[in-house]
């Protein structure tokens, strides 16, 4: 048996209440509705009447019962959809809190970054593809003399004079090219002032993962290049100094390997070329082994200059010389060690030639002297700088 839908019983019951509202409401006030005549109406009528208002009425209780069965399932259901809001709303609360904080941690790492880049004393800039400023420091604005609002949005070529923009142009299509960062170096005519910079270009990751813009840091290195030049040209000072020196300069570390030779050093050893990387008394001695007496090692030993005369030699070993050879400790200036030892070499082999003839001669006027049977003697300076033995017999007087 089908049913009317809820909403016609709905719809009745509210009429009927409405009726027995209004019957109750004339009772109260005394108007009774008029007696029916009732000895006219069939008793069929009567149980008919009963009948269909019997069935009206457990109608009337299902549609009740079904009326209060779903407003508990409403209820049940708004509870549950309650719940499921108030939680949405706890999630989406947290969620708005931890959005907050990311982003007031994010403004305050924007800050961070902002602030340093403004106080930095480097040219910050910020390009994208189209070569078009996007950001420029303070820093950077006063070298251009300009307003960095004014600066932001031109083109590169309006950044940098024209010779140098040509070249970051090159570097920054290379950049995003390869998402790789490069560095570029170059002098730039500024206001007044030419200056090298150093430039870094580093692309910078969008949202999407592309490589949209790309940040330049330029660091002025005039003063570094001005150094860099003055250390070179200090080099070539001393390279040719040491070039020229007329002795044998040789610098040997402290395990008496050759690290540096001067030209005449070479010319000496020639038949031992390449001198450097070999012991020093392999190639000054064609020896095994360190020299006995070395001033060398003493200086290595002590950190003190030192000096010898050692002998000079030909290629297979013979002596064909002497030299002079004092030796100067090379110490490192952070730890005090003496790492090495420069030597002067001198070729002293004609001054010991004269010297032998000398005290040869010198022997020789001496024997003369002493056999000669006359008196000898030698005045300086009114005083007797010799006699000989003639003249001590004589005289009586010891010499």
């Amino acid at each position: 048996m089908s049913h009317p839908p809820i909403e016609e019983y709905e719809r009745r019951v509210k009429k009927e209440l409405a009726h027995l509202t209004e019957i109750f409401s004339r009772i109260s006030k005394g108007d009774f509705p008029p007696p029916v005549d009732c000895s006219t109406i069939e008793e069929k009528t009567f149980v008919d009447a009963f009948k269909g208002l019997n069935v009206m009425a457990g109608s009337l209780k299902k549609a009740l019962s079904d009326l209060d069965e779903k407003e508990k399932k409403m209820e049940k259901q708004v509870r549950l959809r309650t719940e499921q809001l108030d939680n949405v709303n706890k999630r989406l609360t947290e969620d708005i809190a931890e959005q907050r904080i990311m982003e007031e941690a994010l403004r305050q790492s924007e800050e961070q970054y902002r602030l340093l880049a403004e106080s930095a004393h480097d040219f910050i800039f910020i390009l994208d593809r189209k070569l078009n400023v996007r950001y420029v420091n303070e820093f950077g604005a006063k070298a251009l003399q300009g307003i960095a609002s004014e600066i932001t949005g031109n083109k590169l070529d309006l950044l940098f004079p024209s010779a140098i923009a040509k070249r970051f142009e090159k570097a920054v299509k290379k950049v995003f090219e390869t998402s790789q960062p490069c560095s570029v170096e170059g002098v730039v005519q500024f206001p007044g002032m030419d200056v090298w910079l150093e430039t870094k270009l580093i692309p910078i990751c969008g949202k999407d993962g592309k490589f949209d813009t790309l940040l330049g840091i330029s660091r002025d290195i005039t003063d570094r290049k001005k150094a860099q030049e003055a250390v070179v040209e200090r080099e070539r000072f001393y390279s040719n100094v040491f070039s020229s020196i007329l002795d044998g300069i040789s610098i040997v570390d402290k395990d008496l390997n050759i690290v540096q030779v001067n030209p005449f050093m070479e010319k000496w050893y020639s038949h031992f070329m390449p001198l450097t990387g070999k012991k020093c008394y392999e190639v000054y001695h064609q020896s095994d082994r360190p020299c006995e007496i070395c001033p060398t090692l003493e200086t290595l030993r002590t950190g003190k200059a030192a000096h010898e005369v050692v002998p000079k030699r030909l290629k297979n070993g013979v002596v064909c010389g002497w030299t002079d050879l004092h030796t100067f400790p090379l110490v490192d200036s952070k730890t005090g060690e003496t790492w090495g030892v420069i030597e002067n070499i001198r070729d002293i082999t004609e001054r010991k030639k004269i010297e032998e003839d000398l005290r040869q001669s010198e022997e020789m006027f001496r024997t003369l002297a002493e056999t000669a049977e006359v008196g000898i003697f030698i005045v300086k300076n009114s005083r007797y700088c010799y006699v000989n033995r003639y003249i001590v017999g004589v005289s009586g007087y010891s010499t």
